[in-house]
């Protein structure tokens, strides 16, 4: 092989300084400038991509806050509009229940105004029926006419009698 041979090293090695340095310039002026550069600016690019995504996160945390503030004074309105309504309904109920309990108790005093009319004209009525009535029962069962005042006041007596004990 002629590269092992050692009259040939001097111009191999002189060769291969050659090469190695024009590749090393090569390298060292244009394309690790490049490669650098490339370097560079995807480690800027990645930084404004972090830069942005921490600006947008706290942007996103300013609006989580605003979001659950405004949310907590929506529920705290709501709420008092809930608790005020309630109120004016409970009052509204209140009126109500006092009108209708007013209502009645006129009506329960008008009902029983016209129950002890109607019971006082069915005692007297009453009374004239029973004094018809005893009147016939003394004829028929003793045979003669009893007087009619001595029936009233019988009847009387013990109509009294009765609505005393009631």
């Amino acid at each position: 092989m002629p590269q092992l041979d050692a009259s040939t090293f001097a111009p191999q090695l002189f060769w291969l300084a050659l090469t190695f340095a024009a590749l090393y310039l090569v390298l060292a002026l244009r394309l690790l400038p490049r490669v650098t550069d490339v370097l560079t600016q995807r480690a800027d690019r990645i930084r404004d991509f972090l830069d942005d995504a921490d600006r947008l996160k706290r942007e996103a945390e300013e609006v989580q806050a605003a979001y659950e503030k405004s949310l907590a004074e929506a529920r705290a309105a709501a709420s008092r509009e809930l608790e005020q309504a309630r109120a004016a309904i409970q009052a509204d109920i209140e009126a109500k229940t006092k009108a209708l309990d007013a209502k009645l108790s006129e009506q329960a005093r008008a009902a029983e105004d016209r129950i002890k009319a109607a019971k006082a004209e069915a005692m007297a009525g009453l009374e004239e029926v029973a004094v018809a009535t005893c009147a016939a029962m003394v004829a028929k069962l003793a045979g003669r006419d009893p007087s009619e005042v001595q029936v009233k006041s019988a009847v009387a007596a013990e109509i009294k009698a009765t609505v005393t004990q009631e």
